[in-house]
């Protein structure tokens, strides 16, 4: 399979993950942090019969100092984000979240050479504008503009974290390389939640919980597809494409979860995403010209 249909379904999977913990969360409170850290493992855990009888323990010190550094940023990702959802709206976090399309291009052509195309660039823009038009109309008014800040750091430390992955993911292969990103993440965020909240979040409920299971599956799968169309593509291109999850999850709202309000303007805005997405891929580009 190609990467662009490795980074298509990708974003498929990481809608249906997100769709289903949104409907569990919605369902129930309790810490988030401690039901990042269950799913993250659950996500881990059902990875590792793929690789355990090929298990590859890298001697390259740059490894693991390059793994080390992917797992804080992939930390703080979500750090940054449950600050920035604490001030502005989901519809906010995502449109500004777009901006890590622009780091992914200016980072990858920094750190790994990648070239800047005026494909890349209008694919991008694209990007940025459906996802602007498709959620605009959900903005609320935000709190302070210290949200913006906190989606403008995660997006930024997606984008490096990806950079380095794409250094690395090679070493050990892509299903390895998720099942090692996801422990390591999953354990910090049940560490930091345990500190965080007196009280104590059952974690025999969230592990015996369907709904966590199956979006923790499904997130290990988008992990798993997701590098491996990185293992073959320039950063820039995959972290653009996978932007897919987006279309995938208002057609999963709409469908399933009956998100409906201003649809029209969703699918204007995920048309306009997909053809950002297909000018991104030169080859198709060039079939449909």
């Amino acid at each position: 399979m190609d990467w662009f249909s490795l980074a298509i379904l990708s974003g498929l999977f990481y809608a249906i993950s997100r769709s289903l913990s949104r409907a569990y969360l919605k369902k129930r409170a309790g810490s988030v942090l401690a039901f990042t850290g269950v799913h993250d493992i659950i996500a881990g855990i059902v990875l590792v019969p793929f690789f355990i009888t090929q298990l590859t323990i890298p001697a390259d010190a740059t490894f693991w100092l390059l793994y080390s550094i992917v797992v804080i940023l992939i930390f703080l990702v979500d750090a940054f984000t449950f600050k920035a959802l604490s001030t502005i709206g989901v519809s906010s976090f995502q449109i500004v979240a777009q901006s890590r399309h622009i780091f992914i291009l200016v980072l990858a052509a920094v750190v790994l050479g990648e070239g800047i195309y005026i494909h890349k660039v209008i694919g991008v823009l694209l990007i940025i504008g459906g996802a602007w038009v498709a959620l605009s109309s959900s903005v609320k008014k935000c709190l302070s503009y210290e949200g913006y800040i906190y989606t403008m750091l995660a997006a930024f430390c997606i984008s490096l974290s990806f950079v380095f992955s794409k250094q690395i993911v090679s070493i050990v292969g892509p299903t390895q390389y998720a099942s090692m990103v996801l422990f390591p993440v999953g354990l910090l965020a049940l560490c930091i939640g345990r500190l965080r909240h007196k009280k104590q979040v059952s974690l025999s409920t969230l592990a015996k919980a369907p709904l966590v299971w199956a979006s923790g599956i499904a997130f290990g799968v988008f992990e798993l597809l997701q590098f491996s169309s990185l293992d073959l593509a320039e950063a820039s291109l995959v972290l653009p494409v996978v932007q897919s999850s987006l279309i995938f999850a208002i057609i999963i709202g709409a469908v399933f979860l009956h998100e409906r309000e201003h649809l029209y303007q969703k699918l204007i805005g995920t048309g306009i995403i997909a053809g950002g997405i297909i000018t991104l891929n030169q080859q198709l580009l060039d079939l449909i010209l």
